[in-house]
Order: structure tokens, then sequence, then C-alpha cells
């Protein structure tokens, strides 16, 4: 089973995308309802667990929380349309990912291609999987959102999927001295 590495957001900001998500639902718009509000940084065909959560444990306490601001809505148009909310791609954020690519080389064999830090876009599923009829019915109902907004990823976890299986989630946290 493939592994994603999720950075998740404080709780304000994850409320405030599942109430995006309702207004969707509301009008029975299929919506990602497998994971919580998040930002992948990677997947990964396989990932040797234990030895992963130990470095991503590492690496979580050596970072602050990352400010992030959405400021948009987009699709990935493929045989199973992406819908998701995008946030501000600024340096700070690709920074980051570029860092967690290097931290985690060892792991690059199995990671998949849309994850390499020169072919990566941030991103925050709201749907997968969508009928045209009902990718313009999303972006109709999500018109009057306003944007932007802003908030923080706290935390970096390991997904198992599919089914899906939160395995780890570790907080960002600065260690002290």
């Amino acid at each position: 089973m493939p592994y994603a590495v999720q950075l998740y957001l404080d709780k304000k900001t994850n409320n405030r995308i599942e109430a995006i998500k309702d207004t969707l639902r509301s009008e029975e718009i299929p919506v990602d309802e497998e994971t919580r509000p998040h930002i992948s940084f990677a997947i990964y065909d396989t990932l040797s667990l234990e030895e992963f959560s130990r470095d991503l444990w590492s690496y979580s306490t050596s970072i602050p929380p990352i400010q992030i601001k959405f400021v948009s809505l987009g699709i990935f148009l493929n045989q199973k349309p992406v819908f998701f909310l995008g946030p501000k791609v600024n340096h700070m954020l690709l920074d980051r990912h570029q860092q967690f690519h290097e931290h985690f080389s060892d792991y690059d064999g199995e990671l998949w291609e849309y994850y390499h830090p020169e072919e990566w876009v941030p991103h925050c599923t709201l749907a997968l999987g969508l009928e045209y009829d009902e990718l313009n019915e999303a972006c109709r109902l999500l018109s009057e959102v306003d944007f932007p907004f802003s908030g923080q990823l706290e935390s970096i976890g390991v997904l198992e999927f599919s089914p899906n299986r939160q395995l780890v989630e570790y907080d960002f946290e600065l260690k002290n001295g």
C-alpha cells in the first residue's frame, strides 16, 4: 500500500476547510472524506515505516510550524479530476518541501513523480474523481469563498492508503537551546 506524508493544519483553518467541504456536500458533490484537510509533501509506494517514523519525529522537532495562505481554487484535469484549494506558493513553502526531500533522500526511490521538488504543486484536496458537471457546480458553489485566508501547518504524519489509516503524527516544534 502507498504512504502519504501529510502536513496538517491548525484547528481553526481545518474547521474553515471542513465548512467549505460542507458547502459541497450540501449539493451532493462528493468530497474527499478519507482524511482531514492537509497538504502532502510526499507519497511513497513502499516505506520502511519504523525507520521512517523515527526520522520523521526527529525532523518534526527541528522546524517550526509553516505559515500558509490559501488564495485560489484549482483543478488537476486527469482521468479522475482533483478539485483543490491552492496555497500561495512562496519560497518558505518551496524551501521546506525541498529540505524535507533532502532530509529523506534515502527514500526517494519509491517517491511518486508529482512529489519531487521540481514537479510538486502544493494543494489541499477538496474532492476527487468528479464528473465535469460536478466540477462546474463545485466552482459555482465556492465562488463566494472569501479568499485569501491564512493558517498554519502544525504537524506532519504518515497516512497509509487505501483504505486510509493514520500511522503516525508529530507536532512541529523548534528545539530549545
